[in-house]
């Protein structure tokens, strides 16, 4: 065999043998990034929050047409009125989790008498439902409802925080203005249903005196944080002469699910005198509102505070 020959051999192995090593590295390279979730790639880890990083803004003024972007795509999810500038995501502390069903926080013994008391949803309002939003007031979002409800001919019920009041008493008073209800979401948003009927009394009470003073009308409902009931919570609320409302339909809309979802939802589970729980500070809610307002009404919905919902009891 010529040199040449042997020349041409090498180099063709040589070739071969690069071939298995880029392979080889390559294949090194995939199960590492695997390993690490993908996350310091630059890929999705599993069970990533699904609107984290996106925001919400108004890109078209003749149709108001609301998406939701990425720094690289804007996707149509629906119609709202115009919000001014664009709408980020606020810090946020994590919520414990609510469920479809209110957390009974003690088991007695007997007929739960009380159970009776507590208003989850009125089938006797015919086609009508009551959109409820907790956790507010609060500046940048408040508003946004509302003016959402306002261009869809919708009205709900804000469930306010005492403590969050006073700062934001304009809002409050937005509420009323707007024909929209406030309800009393207790002073300190803690789980009330796992302390003495004085204690929650007491914040019950402290949350009325200050938002009845804002509003200049009684509060006439209360709705405990993180849907916390017992018998001694609903006796509380009671001898202040409010009612205790929790809801019917609960699409979870603080663990951030895409907007859809949080329609299909709602939609999946309504009917007559449903009481739906929604969110006030999440991008997603926002987005959701005008999609399921204009679910709800081409069902033949009429959307109304828990007062009208209620009228008929």
């Amino acid at each position: 065999m010529g040199k040449q020959s042997k020349a041409n051999e090498c180099q063709g192995w040589l070739k071969a043998l690069l071939k298995a090593e880029q392979f080889t590295f390559a294949l090194l390279v995939l199960i590492v990034i695997l390993a690490s979730g993908g996350e310091s790639w630059g890929l999705p880890r599993s069970g990533a929050e699904p609107i984290k990083n996106y925001q919400v803004s108004v890109v078209n003024a003749d149709n108001n047409k609301m998406v939701v972007e990425e720094p690289s795509k804007s996707v149509p999810v629906g119609e709202a009125p115009k919000p001014s500038g664009e709408i980020t995501k606020p810090e946020e502390t994590p919520e414990p989790e609510e469920t479809e069903q209110p957390e009974e926080t003690t088991k007695p013994s007997g007929p739960k008498v009380w159970h009776k008391k507590i208003i989850r949803q009125f089938p006797g309002a015919g086609h009508k439902v009551a959109i409820t939003f907790d956790d507010g007031p609060r500046p940048e979002w408040t508003e946004r409802y509302l003016r959402v409800l306002e261009a869809k001919g919708a009205r709900a019920t804000f469930f306010v925080v005492g403590a969050q009041a006073p700062k934001n008493a304009d809002l409050v008073r937005a509420i009323l203005a707007s024909g929209n209800e406030v309800g009393n979401h207790s002073w300190s948003h803690s789980f009330l249903g796992k302390v003495p009927e004085d204690v929650v009394r007491a914040d019950i009470s402290k949350s009325m005196e200050v938002l009845e003073k804002i509003t200049g009308q009684p509060i006439k409902y209360f709705r405990p944080p993180y849907g916390s009931i017992s018998p001694q919570l609903v006796a509380a609320a009671e001898s202040l002469g409010v009612k205790t409302v929790t809801w019917s339909i609960d699409p979870r809309d603080w663990a951030k699910p895409l907007p859809e979802k949080i329609v299909n939802h709602v939609m999946n589970r309504v009917q007559n005198g449903s009481i739906i729980l929604l969110h006030e500070g999440h991008p997603g809610t926002l987005v959701a509102l005008p999609l399921l307002i204009n679910k709800l009404q081409e069902k033949g919905y009429e959307l109304v505070t828990l007062s009208e919902l209620l009228s008929g009891q």
